[in-house]
């Protein structure tokens, strides 16, 4: 982006006058007027120094992500993990409500890594909402509802082992697994399987591809994710998976039928068949965190 600076007028100028008015910084009687001025200067140059930039009256690409971050505010979005991460003032709210309340969510960074998604789980368990670490409003309204208890106290940092999460990124960087999307719906759900994984670690051995043919070398799972079976001749074991329960488990049957690698396992997911609108994006990322969560169980127990 071109950097916005003293003397500037219009429209972008207006929208960073408006985000620093949002976090209290004063603009004087003209506020958001669109004019980058002497106040708006003074502005700038306390939120640069704030976050550690040098006291410049700019706003370069640098200043413009913190100023969107800082803007971001607990429940103003759908929050999960994902690669690139997620990251914002929001988040750090999360972060800090979570530690507070005894749900470890580690560093206070104001990133929606792993140990957060994982403290969100417990949380969403704790408070009877399906626990897939996906914060939408039920999760948000939950944490809120609590705020007597964590809105005016500090957190102390709390870092938890989550040892099944631990045991997951062990399974994510250890066992080399092709996913293929069949159809449109199952390539959304592969490409959040694979962009969870990436989130869960830098060394993650799970990746996108286009066939089952196309492999990288040393794969020991071929997952093809689609709304049909294969053919019972085809040499691909089926797994359906509308029981989340017993898929760790169908899964690991699965494997454990093919004596070689790379081992073929087709996955049924019938909502992959609904092309009329009624499958979103909530529930493409609901189906990937199952699966992923569904494969760590099986094959931390095989490998």
């Amino acid at each position: 982006m071109d950097p916005i600076k003293f003397g500037d007028s219009g429209s972008a100028v207006e929208d960073v006058q408006q985000r620093l008015i949002d976090l209290n910084y004063d603009l004087g009687k003209d506020q958001a007027d669109g004019v980058f001025g002497e106040k708006t200067a003074e502005a700038v140059k306390d939120f640069r120094s704030k976050h550690k930039m040098s006291e410049e009256a700019v706003v370069d690409s640098q200043t413009w992500h913190k100023l969107v971050d800082d803007s971001f505010k607990l429940g103003g979005r759908s929050l999960y993990l994902r690669y690139p991460n997620f990251h914002g003032a929001d988040i750090l709210t999360l972060q800090t409500a979570l530690n507070i309340l005894g749900f470890g969510a580690g560093k206070q960074d104001g990133i929606y890594g792993i140990k957060t998604e994982a403290a969100v789980k417990e949380f969403q368990a704790n408070v009877g909402i399906n626990p897939d670490g996906i914060a939408f409003q039920d999760t948000f309204d939950a944490i809120k509802r609590l705020k007597h208890v964590w809105g005016d106290k500090t957190a102390k940092l709390t870092y938890s082992a989550h040892p099944s999460f631990l045991r997951a990124v062990s399974v994510i960087e250890r066992v080399k697994i092709a996913l293929v999307g069949l159809d449109p719906i199952s390539r959304n759900i592969a490409g959040r399987i694979w962009n969870i994984a990436a989130a869960s670690s830098e060394h993650a051995q799970f990746y996108l591809s286009s066939n089952a043919k196309q492999l990288e070398p040393d794969t020991e799972i071929v997952l093809e994710i689609g709304g049909e079976p294969a053919n019972p001749s085809s040499g691909i074991a089926n797994v359906v998976g509308d029981e989340r329960d017993s898929l760790p488990a169908r899964l690991t049957t699965a494997r454990q039928s093919f004596i070689d690698i790379p081992a073929y396992i087709r996955l049924v997911i019938e909502d992959a068949n609904n092309y009329d609108g009624s499958f979103t994006s909530a529930d493409a990322q609901h189906h990937a965190v199952e699966i992923l969560d569904a494969l760590c169980k099986a094959f931390d127990a095989q490998y």
